[in-house]
């Protein structure tokens, strides 16, 4: 599998801060009670996939944005 024209990124968040994140948001579908099996049915990028880029998204957006916007490596770095 090889997809040159496209990259992907996983943003990865631990649990407790995407449960207060969620929980942060008025009146959206998604809800808190939602978040656990989203951590439960998560299966991460592969070696092999060399077209995404892992990037911790505990930071703020700015810092996680620019992280994105950098040169990305040609091995996706480890978390």
């Amino acid at each position: 599998r090889e997809a040159r024209a496209v990259q992907f990124v996983c943003l990865v968040v631990d649990e407790p801060t995407a449960r207060r994140r969620v929980g942060a948001r008025a009146g959206h579908f998604f809800g808190v009670p939602m978040v656990a099996g989203q951590f439960t049915s998560f299966e991460p990028p592969q070696p092999d996939e060399l077209d995404v880029v892992v990037v911790d998204a505990r930071s703020d957006l700015a810092t996680v944005l620019a992280t994105i916007d950098a040169p990305w490596p040609a091995v996706r770095p480890q978390p």
